[in-house]
């Protein structure tokens, strides 16, 4: 597409995985990054024309600059015997090395079909499986960097044995081609023909070889992938936010970045599966922690329920049962072990207890000698007896163990079967379903049961899961028409969301399925029972408040990833900040209060901040929504820059910025979540 399609690309990048690339691609010949908002992009847009160098334009929205049609269509013209582009009121001289590059951090952009036709639209947003993939090599190279090492090099040798082939192919072709007269009789071709045998020979073994190395490297490295599978998962979770509000956006990088530390910060172990659940444990409550600083209250226990269904939709229940496998067939091979251990000492006491009755039915010699050498015999056989019944005490414990961890495994397996949910019936615990109209079935306790009640329960009843499966035929609506009251319990209850269903119902349906039902006698208990729902998935942990964490968030922080916070009318975090900072031994801290004209005085204190490692406050950001674009430049171009060059920089120079809660600072939220 790059390299022969007739229009200039624009990527939907919202992870940033093509502009990594395509700065990675061009680097050798000098790319030049711009945004429309950059006061001379023009003017550098000219002037990679001109000199042929590839330009990346990041970032834009769902509109280009007019003035770029002509670049966009290649509008070409020859002037004075040069190639020449018109460019806004400018003509300028097209050289044909110049490349274009266009990305959009947007999820879902929707372009006017002019636009469209104009560039090559390319969508490079990841999907779950190549995030899997990426997390796999993540999680190889930090716990087993031997196997990761090894199969860069297998890669790397693959790469260089088909090269050597394809090079061994055109010399054979190359002969072939001119040869005259009979090629048997040409002892040079013969001699070539016959040494490219050989080498291709060779070729082909160390291939067959790495082949089987690059198999069992593999089979080790899919032991990791339920790890990164999950991680998979809590990323688009963290995602989907953004369909809350456009400010929860975070980016690939971020979330990485968690990963890694999430990884180091997990219970060690030597046992690979004891290892990875540590990791998922840790690393999904750190997540979760980290997300919830920047979600409002009201969003955390969405954040919550989602996470929890999506680890349960996800989970098919065959990796479940494939697990409980290994962990019987490996205790099988265990306890066959221990006891062949048990068999092994009674053999050997045997073969004693022989050699005693030996010596005793010799009646021959009676000397002192052999009347020593028995009673040695008789106490080597006391002392084995003692030391094989502890043996066997401790093969017993063994065994005992290995069963209880079939069991738990077992367990834990029934557990997420009971847990598993249906995509169907989830839609319908948050839709409530499609009402088409007039009830088809008269309300049968119109008194205390709604008319709007009563039409989700009929429209329940094509849930497979609402079917009895055994006892009461027909389905569950059937059993409110024949008894109503049965049901009236659950509507009169304080705590609706802890009564037992009617029987056999509260045994037959599922927790989620409970909740459908909940959701139409009582609508206003469903948070509560949401509530329940991810503390028993998830644990306990996942429904409790947190509590504000300063500290932690500086130490998540870094200094070209500013501290934002978004605050509600009235509340101002200043006395909190410059405590921390006293805290820290940092004593300046400077504030800047944004409004007309106070941009070049904030950037003029960030970068004296940058070279002084003082600490710099920017209040009422909300009121400087046109300084947002030259703020996000310094940060990503300037901050990170010199926190890379310069050794000299106070790693504890940082930008905190508060913006008051509203649309505009909302709107302005995108960048790493924090």
């Amino acid at each position: 597409m790059l390299d022969f399609g007739r229009r200039w690309p624009l990527f939907i990048d919202p992870q940033g995985q093509a502009n990594k690339w395509i700065r990675s691609m061009e680097e050798e010949r000098g790319l030049i990054s711009i945004k429309l908002s950059d006061a001379d992009y023009m003017r550098t847009l000219e002037n990679a024309l001109q000199f042929g160098k590839p330009v990346l334009l990041e970032n834009v929205g769902e509109s280009l600059d007019a003035s770029l049609e002509p670049l966009l269509l290649k509008q070409t013209f020859k002037q004075g015997g040069a190639l020449c582009i018109k460019l806004g009121d400018a003509t300028v001289e097209y050289n044909k090395e110049f490349s274009f590059y266009i990305t959009t951090k947007m999820r879902n952009p929707h372009y006017a079909p002019e636009l469209c036709t104009k560039v090559s639209l390319l969508n490079m947003m990841i999907t779950p499986d190549g995030l899997e993939d990426q997390l796999l090599g993540v999680i190889v190279g930090k716990e087993r960097p031997d196997l990761a090492e090894e199969k860069n090099q297998l890669i790397i040798a693959g790469a260089a044995n088909k090269k050597q082939l394809k090079e061994i192919e055109d010399q054979i072709l190359k002969v072939l081609s001119s040869s005259e007269g009979n090629i048997l009789e040409d002892e040079g071709a013969v001699k070539i023909l016959s040494a490219s045998k050989v080498l291709s020979d060779e070729i082909s073994e160390k291939q067959k070889v790495a082949d089987e190395t690059e198999a069992a490297i593999d089979e080790t490295r899919a032991g990791y992938r339920p790890l990164a599978k999950h991680s998979s998962i809590m990323f688009f979770c963290v995602v989907d936010l953004a369909n809350i509000g456009d400010m929860y956006q975070y980016s690939l990088q971020w979330f990485t970045d968690l990963f890694i530390r999430g990884i180091d910060d997990a219970e060690l172990s030597v046992d690979v599966p004891t290892r990875l659940k540590n990791i998922t444990s840790h690393f999904t409550f750190f997540l979760y922690v980290n997300v919830c600083r920047s979600l409002f209250e009201k969003d955390k226990l969405l954040y919550a329920f989602l996470i929890a269904t999506k680890i349960l939709l996800a989970d098919d229940g065959g990796a479940g049962a494939e697990e409980v496998e290994k962990v019987r067939a490996k205790v099988a091979e265990e306890e066959a072990a221990a006891r062949e251990k048990i068999r092994l000492g009674e053999e050997a006491l045997d073969k004693l207890r022989d050699a005693i009755a030996a010596e005793r039915a010799n009646p021959e010699g009676g000397s002192d000698d052999e009347g020593e050498r028995l009673r040695e015999l008789e106490e080597e056989l006391e002392e084995d007896k003692k030391a094989h019944k502890d043996v066997v005490a401790a093969v017993e414990e063994e065994v005992d163990a290995m069963r209880r961890r079939v069991a738990v495994a077992e367990e834990d397996h029934a557990k997420r079967e009971a847990m598993k949910i249906d995509g169907g019936e989830l839609r319908f615990f948050l839709t409530g379903g499609i009402s088409t109209g007039e009830n088809a079935i008269t309300n049968p306790a119109p008194e205390w049961l709604s008319d709007k009640a009563w039409g989700e329960l009929l429209r329940s009843r094509d849930l497979p899961g609402m079917r009895a499966k055994n006892g009461p035929k027909g389905d569950l609506v059937a059993d409110v028409i024949a008894d109503p009251s049965r049901w009236k319990v659950l509507y009169d209850s304080t705590e609706p969301q802890s009564v037992a269903f009617p029987e056999p119902w509260h045994e037959q349906l599922a927790q989620l399925q409970r909740m459908i039902v909940l959701r139409a006698f009582r609508p206003d208990k469903v948070v509560p029972a949401i509530t329940d729902y991810v503390s028993d998935v998830m644990g306990r942990r996942y429904v409790e408040p947190l509590p504000f964490d300063l500290g932690a968030c500086f130490e998540d922080s870094s200094p070209g990833v500013p501290l934002v916070f978004v605050l509600s009318a009235g509340s101002d975090p200043m006395a909190n900040l410059l405590t921390f900072a006293a805290s820290r031994n940092n004593t300046r801290v400077e504030a800047v209060s944004l409004g007309q004209g106070q941009g070049p005085t904030a950037i003029r204190l960030i970068e004296q901040a940058m070279r002084e490692g003082f600490w710099v406050i920017l209040q009422n950001c909300h009121l400087a929504a046109s300084f947002m674009a030259e703020l996000e430049q310094v940060c990503e171009i300037k901050i990170k820059q010199k926190v890379k060059k310069l050794s000299e920089v106070d790693p504890e120079a940082a930008a905190a910025a508060d913006a008051e809660e509203d649309s505009e600072s909302e709107g302005d939220g995108e960048g790493d979540g924090e």
